[in-house]
């Protein structure tokens, strides 16, 4: 730096502080630099404050003057104190050269990752292991990619190539949000809509639709269940129930009198679910040349003490129907009814309650 002798300035005999006018100190001029007043006398600069004012490291002992000449120069000691500071610097932050100032991190830990914020040090990145980076917040390993490129979410030790802590919920928004839900403990997947569990597969492989606690392979809780099928030709829907003995690899033939499929009903009888009534079919002969001759049958619970339904009607493979007639005459509740009873070996007794309400009756004989 040239000397500098911009301005005047004005002193005050024993007192160290200078003030300037028209100068432009706080840019140029530098602690340690001398200043020679106008006594002719060269003082160090302690500090500088301003534009317009400095102090000097000892008092003026010149007498007081205003708007006086003087020069400020440069001294050997901003040199030497220059290549100290950067002996200083260079010894605290060699080590960064090969390290961060190369993009080398410390491996770290999950309460103080490798890579972190300075005003959040327990978050950030962290290497757990060889090929291996986890992603920390609050100090806590929360994400992690393993030397497979394997994924876990909440887990340390991902077996595919995403796998979820034990329990854990994937949802899509913050209110009213569809979700899909997993839980190893209790090993079920469910998923939801609207915030709400509209599905579940449990441990079993029970499908509940509206229920969490299904009892059997598909259990459905609703007021209706609607199948349609569109198409150009006058094929109907199929709902197809098929039934076969073995195993599904090696499945046999059914054999006669087995079921082959049931709609049951329940009713509720206040503390449990009972069956009233069902409608199955089942093989009416072994299978032979291609064909298994079958029949369907309907069964009713009557009244009582834990009733069975018992079948009442059949219809046979031939198409002739087969029907289990009581011994007593039911009480007909409504015009244009009919019921046949067996009420004995050899006599058949016919009511019917005609469209009058009359109730009338005929026996028919049976023989051998």
């Amino acid at each position: 730096m040239a000397w500098y002798r911009v301005g005047t300035v004005s002193l005050t005999n024993g007192n160290a502080v200078v003030s300037g006018s028209g100068t432009q100190w706080f840019s140029i001029l530098n602690q340690g630099d001398a200043f020679l007043g106008p006594d002719g006398r060269p003082y160090e600069v302690l500090s500088v404050q301003g534009d317009t004012q400095l102090t000097l490291a000892s008092p003026y002992l010149g007498t007081t003057a205003a708007g006086q000449q003087y020069a400020v120069f440069p001294t050997q000691s901003l040199v030497r104190d220059l290549t100290q500071q950067v002996l200083t610097l260079i010894g605290q932050f060699g080590s960064v050269v090969s390290s961060v100032g190369a993009g080398r991190f410390s491996d770290g830990s999950a309460a103080t990752p490798g890579v972190a914020f300075s005003s959040d040090t327990d978050t950030g990145l962290q290497r757990p292991a060889a090929n291996t980076l986890a992603v920390v917040t609050g100090g806590v390993e929360r994400w992690r990619t393993d030397a497979f490129g394997r994924i876990g979410v909440g887990m340390t030790n991902p077996q595919t190539g995403m796998s979820f802590a034990p329990s854990m919920t994937l949802s899509w928004g913050s209110t009213n949000y569809p979700y899909i839900q997993g839980d190893q403990p209790s090993s079920f997947l469910a998923f939801g809509t609207q915030g709400t569990e509209r599905v579940r597969i449990d441990s079993n492989g029970f499908i509940g639709i509206n229920t969490s606690t299904p009892t059997t392979t598909l259990e459905v809780v609703g007021p209706q269940i609607n199948l349609r099928r569109f198409s150009p030709d006058n094929q109907p829907l199929y709902i197809a129930i098929l039934k076969g003995r073995g195993t599904s690899s090696l499945p046999d033939p059914v054999s006669i009198n087995d079921g082959l499929g049931e709609i049951q009903f329940f009713g509720r009888d206040g503390t449990t679910d009972r069956l009233s009534a069902s409608v199955g079919a089942g093989a009416d002969a072994a299978p032979a040349n291609g064909t298994t001759p079958g029949f369907i049958a309907f069964r009713t619970a009557p009244p009582g003490v834990n009733q069975s339904p018992q079948e009442r009607v059949r219809i046979d493979s031939l198409g002739n129907l087969i029907a289990s007639v009581p011994a007593a005459v039911p009480t007909l509740m409504a015009n244009r009814q009919m019921v046949f009873n067996l009420t004995s070996d050899t006599n058949l007794r016919v009511t019917v309650r005609g469209s009058d309400g009359v109730v009338r009756s005929a026996n028919l004989t049976l023989a051998p």
